[in-house]
């Protein structure tokens, strides 16, 4: 690689060629109409989640052993009608360490199930086939520990479709926040807001709202409270009132309230006591839906509610279970409760179901099943833990990993990516998968700067000619698609002179070649034109003074000279990314094109492209000059910048590379040895990688090291000799590599004494580097008549 000094001071590049989350709609009306009630068996039910498909969980506060429970029920419902045509309770599984349970929640990420106990309160996670508490509880505000009513706290509990939000509330006031329902006035509860940054996380309290429940339409033994929730897709609440009494007997309510209510004016987690404190509670304006169900001897008590299935006319089903089968004393009457399931349909609403797969490797955003979005919602899903190349640069032994995604039933229904975004436009399942293909772009010579000690001047460099250029240390942050991604990059090669080339080996073909390195970036003097090299260069690559990359080549108009690839403005000594991919088949006069990109990002200043060289304002750039040959054959540096990773590649399989790294590749073949330096070398996958170890493989190949052995750094060779200037004799080793990864003294010790097995003193020396060997030599002359030396060595 040359460097040059154009007339203008600036550094250059040029390149010589021998011939040629989620976002949701807005509010909508949503209606609600009562399709039919349905006895059951089980009594003392207390709320109702569910799986998907046709599978639910209720929970019942207590058994005849006063144990809390969880009953499987699978539901199945008639899509065109809502009503249900068949439902069936399996065994009960025992709550372990509950007391009163009344709320339950499907957690889609986990498959596991949150409960709430109204004694305690606590709303905690259960792993539902065994009924045992699963280690993660949910923080509550001190308010519903210290303020709670007996038998009229938790009662509600609902998680959002997307997982990441969960609603619950006290059924009464609290005594610091008023009374309870009467005929007189309603009752102040408080609608508590958890949420969690990803559904991994634990749900933290966020806020709280102050509801207030109808007065009770009974005159004697009247009571109203608020025993469920459920959170619907649009980020509505959906609140569900029962009165009993024995006027109104079983009196259910459901309301609305939108997702602009909860706003931070209205939160009153801040307010200790609600009794005569000036605040605002949510508005629900009128019921959805309001029912009276039974008389006195057959009352039934609403207690669960939550979102069902997807219908066939695109509404949604909505299950009530009851707390019923018990007698209640009613004045002196006695009021006995019935157990049933009440099938609602609600319309207004276009919600699908969408189930994501565990990926097979790393850890996805979002697990699980039965997530519900409404339609045309975003959904964002990005894959973790999985390593994947940023660039298509394989080695002709390896292969490239790819993930794609498929999302059943959405648009679009698949991608590449670990990062995947989507439109829920209808039920189906998210899924990753992993696809390996072979080496597409085979790499005629890579060049990091790794190996070399800092100081090494750029002519010292396999395949690099010239002077003003050495190996500098230093780390910087690089762009996505980093070149070489193995690699460390804590060394550069700084150009500061004329005439460093990077001269390459012949590969003709018609397949495109692309040429990609860092560079760190410098300015041309303020108020410097740039000036057209008299080169033999194709290609020019220059910053201007204002900090914007400039390309010299042929325009539009057939003349030569400077077009501006991109209006970003650079600073001196910044990083980016320059990929030119070079083009010779496309015109068949034989004019050459090249494609340049930026950081990723391709220049579009150019020619519309190789077949339209005259229409400005595309993507292509036509070479100042084309030779005979179709192949690159050296990049010059010239002036003052930095360069790293610097690869030249052909994108066409079946091109085989002469030399990796100076090293014959029939040789590598011959041994079945790898073709990457930064790789491993050995056949039984022992030997670990040539730039940890602080040389290349064209070190270790002139050293003479046999690559198909554990031994990349030998003693060959222990003599006394005399050094000029100290008289006696010096011990001097010989080692057949060169190594700058750490100092040759951690590596070998030498030890003399003077009888075999005697008492051992260490000798110290020091080490010189040389070409393809180094020699170490005592400090001091030692006992050359008699004795005994023994030579240590640590990896």
């Amino acid at each position: 690689m040359n460097i040059r000094r154009t007339n203008s001071g600036v550094g250059y590049v040029a390149v010589a060629f021998m011939a040629v989350g989620l976002a949701f709609a807005t509010e909508a009306d949503v209606t609600l109409t009562k399709i039919g009630e349905y006895d059951i068996s089980v009594n003392g039910c207390g709320g109702i989640t569910y799986l998907g498909g046709d599978q639910y969980y209720v929970v019942r506060d207590h058994n005849d052993d006063n144990v809390a429970e969880l009953y499987p029920l699978t539901i199945t419902t008639n899509p065109s009608t809502g009503a249900i045509s068949y439902f069936n309770f399996g065994p009960p599984i025992s709550l372990i360490g509950n007391g009163d349970t009344e709320g339950v929640a499907y957690d889609p990420a986990t498959g596991y199930i949150w409960v709430s106990d109204e004694s305690t309160p606590t709303i905690k996670e259960y792993l539902p086939s065994m009924g045992t508490y699963a280690n993660r509880a949910v923080t509550l505000p001190t308010l519903q520990r210290t303020h709670k009513r007996s038998n009229k706290s938790l009662e509600a509990l609902t998680i959002s479709g997307d997982g990441l939000t969960m609603w619950s509330s006290n059924e009464e006031a609290l005594t610091c926040d008023g009374e309870i329902a009467s005929a007189s006035s309603g009752t102040t509860v408080r609608l508590m807001k958890f949420t969690r940054p990803t559904v991994r996380d634990v749900f933290t309290h966020v806020g709280e709202w102050a509801y207030t429940t109808k007065k009770c339409a009974g005159s004697t033994y009247a009571q109203n409270g608020v025993p469920g929730l459920c959170a619907l897709p649009d980020g509505s609440l959906l609140v569900l009132e029962r009165e009993t009494s024995t006027s109104t007997y079983g009196r259910c309510e459901v309301y609305r309230i939108p997702e602009s209510e909860f706003t931070p004016a209205k939160d009153v987690s801040n307010i200790t006591a609600l009794t005569n404190a000036s605040y605002s509670v949510v508005s629900k304006g009128n019921p959805l839906i309001s029912f009276q169900s039974g008389d006195m001897s057959n009352m039934i008590i609403y207690e669960g509610i939550c979102l069902g299935p997807r219908l066939s006319d695109g509404s949604q089903a909505i299950y009530l279970i009851s707390d019923g089968g018990v007698s209640k004393t009613v004045l002196f009457f006695t009021a006995y409760t019935v157990s049933r399931l009440c099938a609602l349909k609600l319309s207004g609403l276009d919600v699908h179901t969408v189930d994501f797969a565990p990926p097979a490797e790393g850890t996805s955003s979002i697990v699980g099943s039965n997530y519900r979005y409404l339609n045309g919602a975003t959904v964002n899903v990005a894959l973790e833990g999985v390593q994947t190349p940023p660039t298509a640069y394989t080695n002709n032994n390896e292969t490239l990993t790819d993930v794609t995604w498929t999302a059943g039933g959405q648009s679009p229904a698949s991608g590449n990516g670990a990062s995947a975004t989507f439109t829920v436009s209808g039920d189906g399942t998210f899924a990753w998968a992993w696809s390996q293909s072979a080496a597409a772009s085979p790499i005629v010579a890579n060049d990091s700067f790794e190996a070399y000690a800092a100081g090494t001047q750029g002519g010292d460099i396999p395949g690099w000619s010239g002077e003003d250029a050495e190996v500098v240390a230093m780390s910087y942050t690089s762009t996505a698609g980093y070149p070489m991604a193995r690699e460390e990059h804590t060394k550069v090669l700084n150009v500061d002179g004329d005439n460093l080339t990077r001269t390459y080996p012949e590969v003709v073909t018609n397949a495109p070649q692309t040429l990609e390195f860092m560079l760190a970036v410098r300015r041309a003097p303020t108020g410097s034109e740039l000036v057209t090299p008299q080169t033999d260069d194709k290609i020019v690559i220059v910053c201007d003074s204002d900090g914007r990359m400039q390309v010299n080549c042929k325009k539009p108009d057939g003349t030569t000279g400077w077009v501006e690839l991109s209006s970003t403005q650079y600073a001196n000594d910044d990083w980016i990314r320059v990929t030119l991919t070079f083009d010779y088949a496309s015109n068949g006069d034989g004019r050459a094109f090249v494609q340049i990109k930026l950081d990723g990002t391709a220049c579009t200043t150019g020619v519309a492209s190789p077949a339209d060289p005259t229409t400005a304002g595309g993507g292509w750039y036509e070479l100042r000059k084309v030779g005979e040959k179709r192949c690159v054959s050296s990049l010059v540096a010239s002036g003052t910048c930095k360069l790293d990773d610097v690869i030249l590649s052909v994108e066409d399989g079946q091109m085989e590379p002469a030399y990796i790294d100076g090293v014959p590749v029939v040789w590598l073949d011959a041994l079945g040895l790898g073709r990457d330096p930064s790789q491993t070398f050995s056949n039984d996958g022992a030997y670990t990688n040539l730039a940890a170890r602080g040389y290349t493989l064209g070190d270790a190949f002139d050293a003479g090291i046999d690559l198909t052995k554990d031994e990349p750094f030998q003693l060959t060779d222990i003599r006394l000799v005399e050094v000029p200037g100290s008289e006696g004799k010096h011990i001097q080793l010989t080692f057949n590599g060169v190594r700058d990864d750490k100092a040759l003294a951690d590596v070998y010790h030498v030890y003399y004494a003077e009888t075999l097995g005697g008492e051992e003193a260490p000798v110290e020396g020091t080490y010189t580097p040389g070409d393809g060997q180094t020699i170490w030599v005592s400090t001091s002359p030692v006992n050359a008549d008699k004795g005994f030396y023994r030579v240590t060595a640590t990896r």
